[in-house]
């Protein structure tokens, strides 16, 4: 009987699929148009969205 119940969870085990690790995290490639730059590169401009004002007490 033993025997059996292991088949039987061998089966279950050989239906289940899981996903890889690229297909849940993404692959390590840089898609088309990403690029890296030096922060020194990076300026201000007039109306971003995400500007941030420093506030000095």
């Amino acid at each position: 009987m033993g025997n059996r119940a292991a088949q039987d969870r061998k089966r279950v085990a050989d239906r289940i699929k899981m996903a890889g690790f690229n297909d849940l995290f993404g692959s390590m490639e840089k898609p088309d148009g990403i690029q890296e730059i030096q922060l020194s590169e990076l300026h201000p401009f007039k109306n971003h969205p995400f500007k941030v004002n420093m506030v000095r007490p």
